[in-house]
Parts: C-alpha cells; structure tokens; sequence
C-alpha cells in the first residue's frame, strides 16, 4: 500500500499488515460445492462421500481439502493430495475453480458468502459443511489515512451494503 496507487483495498489473510490499519469485513467460511448432476450421479450425500468426486483444488492459497476436512471432523488423510495422484484439478484461482465445479469436473472448495450466488441460481449445490477459513477479507488503508473523511466514508458504506446483502 505504500506505492501511493492505492488509498484502500480489501484483503483477504489474517489482517495483520504493517503500517495498515485493517478491518475485518466479511467472515469467510470454506464451503465444497459441486454441479447438482455430479453431486447426484456419485450420490453425494455425506461428506465423506466427496471423495468419490475429483477434488478441485486452489493455488497457491484458501484453506486446503486437509485442513476442511479436520475441520468437518473427518479423517484428513484420504483428502491429502499424493505425489503422481491425478484424480482431481489444479487450478490458480477461487474463479476457475467455480467454473470448473460448475461444469460438472469436481468438488470445489470455495468461500461462503462469495459462491452465494451460485448456490442461489442452482449452478451449483453444497455438499458438505462450511468451516472457518484460514483468512478472511480486510478493508484496509495505511495507518496514517484511516481517519481521513472519504476513507471512513468509504468504510461505512461497505459495510452497510454487506449487511444488506
């Protein structure tokens, strides 16, 4: 932030920047989701059964399939990705692994609230439980701006339009 191109930004990690004054502003929660005809044809209905499915999984960041499945209170091993394993999908971003999960290629491990959309207009279906992430997103700004009028300005109409959503 201290290029000066940038005045405010949101960040997804764990808020703890130097020299930003960071502010918590949506939860996040790591979600699998699947195309409802995948989730159906490997009758997906536990979450264990998701590894029936390729497991898409995100680079370089996001909470890993290991990590979702401690925290579904599943055993981690059978998700941990093996060397030479080919069952599944590397991808480089939380957008490719949508489109691929909704063309029916695998279980992707998305964020809720963000894949809400897609849930909403049947895309695609949930098919586990949400755990917290590993980060979360941060409206930030340098510390020395933060009380600058159209900064806090800014600020409250985000987070008004976020409860609204």
């Amino acid at each position: 932030m201290e290029t000066g191109l940038v005045d405010v930004a949101l960040r997804y990690g764990d808020g703890n920047w130097p020299d930003v004054a960071a502010q918590m502003v949506m939860p996040l929660q790591a979600v699998p989701v699947a195309a409802p005809a995948l989730a159906r044809r490997l009758r997906i209905r536990t979450p264990a059964d998701i590894l029936r499915a390729p497991l898409i999984r995100v680079s370089p960041f996001g909470t890993s399939w290991t990590e979702w499945a401690a925290g579904a209170g599943l055993d981690p091993g059978p998700f941990e990705q093996q060397p030479g394993q080919h069952k599944g999908l590397q991808v480089d971003g939380m957008g490719a692994s949508l489109r691929a999960a909704a063309h029916g290629l695998g279980v992707a491990l998305v964020f809720d609230p963000l894949v809400a959309s897609e849930i909403a207009s049947g895309a695609l279906v949930r098919v586990g439980p949400g755990v917290p992430a590993r980060g979360q997103i941060w409206f930030g700004c340098r510390m020395r701006e933060r009380g600058l009028p159209a900064i806090r300005a800014l600020r409250r109409w985000l987070l008004a339009e976020l409860k609204q959503g």
